[in-house]
C-alpha cells in the first residue's frame, strides 16, 4: 500500500470511529512515519505521518496504560519528531506531540483539534 493510501485509510478509520486515533487505526499505517517525516516535503504528507505519530502513541496507550506508553518506543518517535521540528509547520500536531508527555488528558484534548482540522475537513 502506498503512503498515501495508507494516510487515506487512517483517516477514513478514524473518522468511522467518530475521531478515536487508536486500536484499530493503527492497523491502517503500513509506512515509518519518522522516516516519512525525514524524506517526504509535501505538506499533505507531513500531515498524515504526524496524525500516524499520534494513533500510534494512542494505540500504545490503549494498549497499556499512559505512563507505560511514555516509556515506550512511540514515545521515543514523538520525541525525535520534537528533536528534529517535525511537523513545526503544523502548529495543532506539533502542540499534540508536545502534550503527549504532559498528561494523557491534555494529549487526548489535543487529539480533538487534530481531528476536527485536518482528518474531518480531509475527508469531507
Amino acid at each position: 500500500m502506498s503512503i498515501e493510501a495508507s494516510i487515506k485509510a487512517m483517516y477514513s478509520e478514524i473518522l468511522d470511529y467518530s475521531g478515536n486515533f487508536g486500536d484499530p487505526i493503527v492497523s491502517c499505517i503500513t509506512f515509518d512515519p519518522i522516516k516519512v517525516l525525514e524524506e517526504h516535503p509535501l505538506r499533505e504528507i507531513q500531515i498524515g505521518a504526524g496524525i500516524a505519530l499520534l494513533v500510534e502513541f494512542t494505540s500504545a496507550i490503549d494498549n497499556s496504560t499512559y505512563e507505560s506508553a511514555l516509556k515506550g518506543s512511540t514515545a521515543k518517535n514523538i520525541n525525535t519528531a520534537l528533536e528534529n521540528e517535525y511537523c513545526k509547520n503544523i502548529p495543532e500536531v506539533y502542540s499534540a506531540f508536545k502534550l503527549s508527555a504532559k498528561s494523557e488528558k491534555d494529549f487526548l484534548h489535543s487529539l480533538v483539534t487534530v481531528y476536527f482540522k485536518y482528518v474531518q475537513c480531509v475527508n469531507a
